[in-house]
């Protein structure tokens, strides 16, 4: 059953990016309604509670792109309250509770789309606190550290629209930090390397509200090179 969940998950991706949104919502729909039956028949196994998160997460990042805002909350509101609940059962599940910080991000990234700073900020708050105890109990894990580096740019950008400008600048200086760090560690990695980009002419444009133009284009020549 597992496999079939994955399956249709993954075909549910290759549909939307195809822009056959129909068979998309079609797929992402099987893949929840196979992992809902999975977990009634096996609440404590860690895998199958993994993939009922996962496929309510790809349910409201679908309904997202199709701006259903509504089903997104509903999708993303669901798969919090099963992670916080299975926390208390699965203590040491790592997975349960990254997907508890990927839950957070979105629905933070949903109160911005709704102009709710307060809410998103909090949001933003508790997936930032889950991603810095993940990063800091695995240091070595890439992709730990980079899910801090996201929650730090995500502060940033929120500081940014409120024109906190030098909350804005620490935030996004706290994310290069880490994303040069990345970046040194890999040369090659493309994924790193544009995550370097962005933040660079993300600092670039806080230099340039602040007026300081010679600071920004330094920015923006660093992000080209």
């Amino acid at each position: 059953l597992q496999e079939q969940i994955i399956l249709a998950s993954e075909l549910g991706k290759i549909a939307q990016t195809q822009g056959h949104i129909d068979a998309a919502r079609g797929h992402f729909e099987t893949s929840l309604s196979k992992a809902s039956s999975a977990l009634d028949n096996q609440p404590d196994d860690s895998e199958t509670v993994q993939s009922f998160l996962t496929a309510h997460i790809l349910m409201g990042a679908f309904a997202r792109s199709q701006q259903d805002m509504v089903s997104a909350q509903t999708h993303y509101e669901t798969a919090l309250g099963v992670a916080t609940s299975l926390i208390g059962t699965h203590p040491d599940s790592d997975a349960i509770l990254r997907d508890k910080s990927v839950i957070y991000d979105r629905l933070a990234d949903l109160a911005v789309s709704h102009q709710d700073i307060d809410s998103a900020r909090d949001y933003f708050e508790r997936s930032q606190a889950i991603a810095i105890t993940l990063s800091e109990k695995y240091p070595a894990n890439r992709e730990l550290q980079r899910d801090v580096s996201v929650s730090f740019e995500k502060m940033g950008s929120l500081a940014r629209v409120q024109e906190r400008l030098e909350d804005a600048k620490r935030w996004y200086n706290k994310a290069y930090d880490i994303r040069k760090d990345i970046y040194d560690s890999d040369t090659s990695n493309l994924r790193s390397k544009r995550d370097l980009y962005v933040i660079l002419e993300k600092l670039g444009r806080v230099a340039a509200a602040e007026g300081n133009i010679q600071e920004a284009l330094a920015f923006y020549d660093c992000s080209l090179a």
